[in-house]
């Protein structure tokens, strides 16, 4: 007995795999990466959307069969989980998935580029990246000359694009995303998942970064960081249901303050 799963890929396309729902999750991811010529599958995971639309990790040491409910097909979505500095992926292939991905989070605002000089330099290299050099493009420059690299490109911020583009060429594609990767890494939102949360002592409600440091805490529609709470800082964490009760030790180490946030379904 077999079951489909449907896994989106980082350039949106889709991979009809079949699987054991008997066997360990950890099986179809292989046969994704197989795929798609990489070895170093470590990096990745699988996502599902929950019946509540939570993005959820399917946990690769279970079965399928365990995690997901009926008999398929099932839609999983592959994505990066664990980032590092482009310096230690050994194989083209898995650079080329973790660039995807990357671009992925930019556009769909996962990874926020407060700095428009920044967001320039990005845009360019995925611009080189994906068009090539400047000079191929029409002197006459328009924004829809681009793609939408970023959530959001004013005139200015494309003017700025342009230059940076111009800066780069001779610069190989896979150079490019290479750099892309190495710039995106600075990003303080750069591996870290999003959850919508409510602080209980004042009804505010806010975006919850959690990432491998520790927790941040941004005011919605701004993302200015309001709160940072490194791991080691953290003396305890409980849930139930959807209230979140955070312990954590004042730096002299002798006290705690209690911080109560009421936990949203929706995920980023």
């Amino acid at each position: 007995m077999s079951t489909l799963c449907l896994v989106t890929l980082p350039n949106s396309t889709e991979e009809r795999i079949e699987v054991d729902p008997r066997e360990n999750a950890r099986e179809c991811l292989e046969k994704v990466c197989r795929d798609l010529g990489t070895l170093e599958t470590d990096y990745f995971g699988l996502q599902y959307v929950s019946t509540r639309g939570q993005h959820l990790w399917l946990n690769l040491r279970n079965p399928i069969g365990q995690q997901m409910q009926g008999p398929g097909p099932h839609r999983l979505r592959l994505r990066v989980k664990f980032y590092v500095q482009p310096h230690f992926l050994q194989q083209e292939s898995t650079r080329e998935q973790v660039y995807l991905n990357v671009r992925q989070d930019l556009l769909e605002g996962r990874l926020h580029v407060q700095d428009p000089h920044l967001a320039a330099v990005i845009g360019a290299l995925i611009a080189q990246a994906e068009l090539g050099d400047a000079d191929n493009l029409s002197s006459d420059l328009t924004p829809s000359q681009y793609p939408s690299f970023l959530p959001q490109m004013d005139s200015s911020i494309l003017e700025m694009l342009q230059a940076e583009h111009l800066k780069l060429a001779g610069l190989a594609p896979q150079t490019a995303k290479y750099n892309l990767i190495r710039d995106v890494v600075a990003l303080v939102s750069y591996g870290v998942e999003h959850y919508e949360v409510k602080d209980a002592s004042n009804g505010q409600e806010l975006y919850m970064g959690v990432g491998p440091e520790g927790l941040a805490l941004y005011e919605q529609g701004t993302w200015t960081c309001v709160k940072q709470i490194e791991y080691s800082a953290m003396h305890q964490a409980t849930q139930h249901g959807k209230s979140l009760q955070l312990q954590i030790l004042e730096e002299n180490g002798s006290m705690t303050t209690d911080y109560h946030y009421s936990m949203c379904d929706k995920t980023y």
